[in-house]
């Protein structure tokens, strides 16, 4: 065999490009005396055992003895350079392969090794001229004439390619992969009608596969030729009438001629198939979900598909989680964690990916009892994974239930550690839930730990900077955070009123009073507890009467301490 780069090839040019890459001087072979020539096969066949039983190095050095006495033998200088490319030596392996191809311009072997030394040394040119020469040697050799095309193909003489594939179809016959190719070269040449003839070819290879035909249209409508495409989908109709593709082409080609009905009429047909994989089915749907975003009368319609799809694979998970995203577009929370649900109770629906959205659906629609049911049953299947535990400890909190969200939190806090994002909810989640168990120390300390996660989180920020407050403990920490916080989201309601609080608790009443009434004006409708907080900084600024008409408002509004009642009654402040 040949040695070469690849196996795919075409036509020569002729033996007298060899004329330009062996200088004419160095073709004369030394006439050797009877004696020399019997110490040179002496010396060429010993070398020959000794690679034939695995000692190289000694056959090298035989070799090398028989090119002293005939330096332009092309059997010797072939041997050792065959040993030179395998210890890596590829520039001595180079000249010793030009000397043997130049000995023998009619020896495949030898020329072979030279073109798959220029091929390794990425020298193109040279190696389409060897290859062109040794074409001619072997011109029915339909590996030799692949190679050749594949280096006609990687100087880009595209042209000559082809002509090299046509000849080496005439040798082998059509096939599949020569067919391909070389409708491929067609299609990168932007030669459509050399394209359609090779994809033809492949329709007559075999009239029954429907693949070739739709390969034949899709050219046909990227082309503008839509009623040819018409055409092939209809001659497919006929080959098979139930064929899903052929549908599934139909209804793109209906679809981009604005023929609604008609389009989702092949769509159905397709997708009510079993035969067809579920992976196209679900990029038809996909599309659907993007297009429903904009035009609310395909909604109906991406429901009828899904149902489609569910006859023809009732027992597939994929369908179930494309109904969990159908639902989730439309924002129906409830059906879309029925979906995952259903999804996840399938053989290989419990996906993570599958199980967080049935949490996060949990979450939304603040169904804390389903969420830590359906917390345990993720940490079943992916006991490691910490956004269950995450979700649960939330759940707990959510019901009041801080030792058990400590316990849960810090057990997956443990299992957070490649996740910054994750971690620093763990801490704030824990700094909540020690604050309500009245661990203030404890409840710092996580907060500090998520603000060095993550410096710029104002929610963070305003909700350690409020508790401190709320304690009264290292204020001057806690203005830091509140004012950073208010930076960073400025003309929040929320963020002011800690703010203020802040201020009112260092007894910088005027500065508490200003901030305040910023929150007033972004938010008239504001909490009991804002109204009260207004109250009580109006009462330190020497306002009593409004502090009453305020604290009068808090407690109409059904959210202020329990306190407020009191501090009515007896009109002032009251810790």
């Amino acid at each position: 065999m040949i040695i070469h780069a690849s196996n795919k090839c075409l036509k020569g040019l002729s033996f007298l490009l060899l004329l330009f890459l062996f200088p004419e001087s160095t073709w004369a072979q030394k006439e050797l005396s009877e004696k020399s020539q019997r110490k040179f096969d002496e010396y060429f066949f010993e070398g020959q055992r000794l690679k034939m039983t695995k000692e190289k190095e000694e056959a090298y050095e035989a070799f090398e003895s028989a090119l002293k006495i005939d330096p332009t033998n092309g059997a010797v200088n072939y041997e050792l350079a065959i040993a030179d490319l395998e210890n890596y030596r590829v520039d001595l392996g180079l000249e010793r392969a030009l000397v043997a191809a130049q000995s023998d311009s009619s020896n495949y072997w030898y020329q072979g090794l030279l073109a798959s030394i220029y091929d390794q040394r990425g020298e193109k040119a040279k190696k389409l001229a060897v290859l062109s020469h040794i074409v001619v040697l072997k011109p029915r050799d339909p590996s030799i004439r692949a190679d050749y095309a594949q280096a006609l193909l990687e100087s880009e003489k595209y042209e000559l390619a082809l002509e090299q594939l046509d000849t080496l179809e005439q040798i082998v016959g059509p096939t599949v992969q020569l067919i391909e190719q070389k409708k491929n070269i067609y299609l990168y040449i932007n030669d459509p009608n050399g394209a359609a003839r090779e994809i033809q070819k492949l329709i007559d290879l075999d009239p029954r596969n429907v693949e070739p035909y739709g390969m034949l249209a899709q050219l046909y409508m990227n082309e503008g030729q839509p009623e040819k495409a018409l055409e092939v989908y209809e001659a497919l109709l006929k080959i098979d009438p139930k064929e899903p593709r052929t549908h599934l082409n139909l209804a793109e080609y209906y679809r981009e001629k604005d023929l609604v009905e008609k389009s989702i009429y092949h769509l159905k047909i397709a997708l009510r198939n079993p035969n067809l994989d579920m992976d196209p089915k679900v990029a038809v749907m996909l599309s659907f979900f993007k297009i429903m975003e904009t035009n609310a009368e395909f909604v109906p319609v991406a429901e009828d598909l899904l149902d489609s799809i569910q006859l023809a694979h009732p027992n597939d998970p994929k369908i179930y989680s494309l109904q969990g995203d159908y639902y989730e577009h439309l924002e129906n929370a409830e059906k879309a964690r029925e979906a995952f649900v259903k999804t996840a109770k399938l053989p290989g629906g419990a996906q993570i990916e599958i199980m967080n959205r049935i949490l996060f659906l949990d979450t939304q629609l603040g169904w804390t009892d389903s969420l830590i049911t359906d917390a345990e049953w993720v940490q079943e299947f992916y006991p490691s994974q910490p956004l269950s535990y995450l979700l649960k400890g939330l759940a707990h909190i959510e019901k009041k239930e801080y030792s058990s969200a400590i316990v849960i939190l810090e057990n997956g806090l443990l299992l957070a550690y490649g996740d910054r994002a994750v971690k620093e909810q763990f801490h704030l989640y824990l700094a909540e839930a020690y604050h309500q168990t009245q661990d203030g120390p404890r409840s710092d300390e996580n907060f500090e730990a998520a603000l060095k996660l993550n410096p710029n989180n104002p929610t963070g920020l305003n909700n350690y900077s409020y508790y401190l407050a709320i304690r009264g403990q290292n204020l001057d920490r806690a203005l830091e955070c509140a004012e950073k916080a208010n930076r960073i989201a400025p003309d929040n309601a929320t963020f002011l009123d800690t703010w203020a609080w802040v201020l009112f608790t260092m007894k910088k009443y005027p500065e508490a009073l200003v901030q305040m009434e910023r929150v007033l004006i972004l938010d008239p409708q504001s909490s009991g507890e804002v109204l009260e907080h207004y109250g009580d900084i109006l009462y330190f600024n020497n306002n009593v009467d409004k502090a009453l008409e305020y604290w009068e408002k808090a407690r109409d509004s059904g959210s202020a301490s329990p306190i407020i009642n009191e501090k009515i009654n007896q009109k002032k402040f009251l810790e």
